[in-house]
């Protein structure tokens, strides 16, 4: 089948939590598409692919990530380095201006407890309970994991007493909030988001640290685009990420994008590389 016959897919999942934040996502992507029409790979190629009109808005990640129409998405690190490196390739890595974001292009998470605990450090929660949006989340459940392994070493019986798989992060902040968590690990700028959209509900936990850095959540396409494709959606997307357009402009500030990074596969293996040392000081999940 060829480029112009697949039935291509455009998503931005990773922060799509909101009405506020769809609509940034939406007005990013009419800017991304308009750029791509414009491009001479598409311009000038008659067998370029069809832009979907919209944005597709899945709930199955991986099953979207692997489909092989995706022309372009958003996944997260552990994943894309645990399962998905021979389904979809790099594009270009964002750089959010939010604190535990740098330029470099990593993040971190914030290690976050009730407003009116007496919990001040990780090691304060042993034998509580903690709240992990899923087992295969990079700010979740890894970088939690890389933060405990930091306060306690080689341990073999479980730092918390009970684990709470949420679903979702902005979950896990009201699972802490409410009382039924009492610490929770959150991507720092799904973070600030539920900082912007909840304020009543963020006002309610309280920040005690952050885990180590990662490379942020990449954009990424399906091997099946190739090169070329592949070339023109970083050319595309750099241009909307420099656009001084007034309405790109506010929604990339919605958004926190302040920029792009070119980081390898390499680069991503780190997160492997992160895991398989915290595995020698934890046993799975929280050392035991």
């Amino acid at each position: 089948m060829s480029q112009k016959q697949q039935e291509w897919v455009v998503a931005l999942p990773m922060y799509d939590s909101s009405a506020r934040l769809q609509q940034a996502n939406d007005i990013f992507y009419s800017h991304l598409k308009k750029v791509l029409q414009n491009n001479p790979f598409f311009s000038n190629n008659d067998n370029a692919p069809q832009l979907p009109p919209v944005l597709t808005r899945p709930t199955d990640y991986i099953g979207h990530w692997k489909s092989g129409n995706v022309l372009f998405s958003q996944t997260c690190g552990y994943p894309y380095i645990k399962s998905l490196e021979s389904d979809v390739d790099l594009i270009a890595t964002p750089v959010y201006n939010v604190k535990g974001c740098t330029a470099k292009g990593t993040y971190s998470s914030v290690l976050i407890v009730r407003q009116d605990s007496n919990y001040h450090q990780l090691s304060d929660l042993e034998g509580k309970g903690c709240a992990i949006n899923a087992y295969d989340s990079n700010s979740g459940f890894l970088m939690f994991r890389a933060a405990l392994s930091e306060v306690v070493h080689e341990r073999s019986t479980p730092f918390f007493s009970q684990i709470a798989i949420t679903g979702s992060h902005l979950a896990s902040v009201k699972s802490v909030a409410s009382g039924e968590s009492d610490v929770a690990c959150i991507d720092c700028v799904s973070y600030e988001h539920a900082r912007q959209d909840f304020p009543e509900l963020a006002s309610r936990v309280r920040v005690i640290g952050f885990s180590p850095s990662s490379p942020a959540l990449p954009f990424v396409c399906s091997k099946q685009c190739g090169e070329a494709l592949g070339a023109a959606l970083r050319e595309a997307l750099r241009e909307v990420v420099d656009s001084e357009e007034p309405e790109i402009v506010a929604a990339r500030k919605t958004l926190f994008l302040d920029g792009l990074v070119f980081l390898t596969n390499s680069d991503y293996r780190e997160i492997g590389h992160l895991e398989e040392s915290v595995n020698q000081k934890l046993v799975f999940p929280f050392g035991g």
